[in-house]
């Protein structure tokens, strides 16, 4: 089978790096705002800075494998074989309530589950681009 999803992939992958990497320097810019503003907003760019995190781990991780990929049939596993782990690991987020002293635990898997949600913008997106590859094809 030919590489006909590596290179469209590969590309729509460098735009969807460039979105974030503006989203950074605009959360970078409002920096200013947040340590003098309201602690919640020092909370929301905590969330903000997890989801381009994840976002991040995403995109690099999706280039290598793109790139090693040796055909279409395994650059497809490897995408479906992400999309169920991101699914899994959304379900099995559950909120809990704990002990003060336990705070930073709950903090940590919060960021954990934003993280997650970076991610699964990706590979959403990156579905969807598979989608209308193979759409185009037929």
């Amino acid at each position: 089978m030919s590489q006909s999803l590596q290179s469209p992939l590969l590309i729509h992958l460098l735009d969807l790096s460039d979105e974030v990497k503006a989203e950074l320097s605009e959360l970078n810019q409002q920096k200013e705002n947040v340590t003098k503003g309201p602690d919640y907003k020092l909370f929301e760019r905590g969330i903000q800075l997890a989801v381009i995190q994840g976002k991040r781990q995403m995109i690099h991780a999706l280039e290598i494998e793109v790139q090693a990929a040796p055909s279409d049939a395994a650059l497809l596993e490897t995408v479906a074989a992400h999309q169920e782990d991101i699914a899994a690991a959304v379900q099995s987020f559950k909120p809990q309530h704990t002990a003060q002293k336990d705070y930073y635990h709950e903090g940590l898997a919060l960021a954990d589950f934003y993280e997650t949600q970076g991610k699964a913008y990706i590979i959403q997106s990156i579905g969807a681009k598979i989608k209308a590859i193979q759409s185009e094809d037929r």
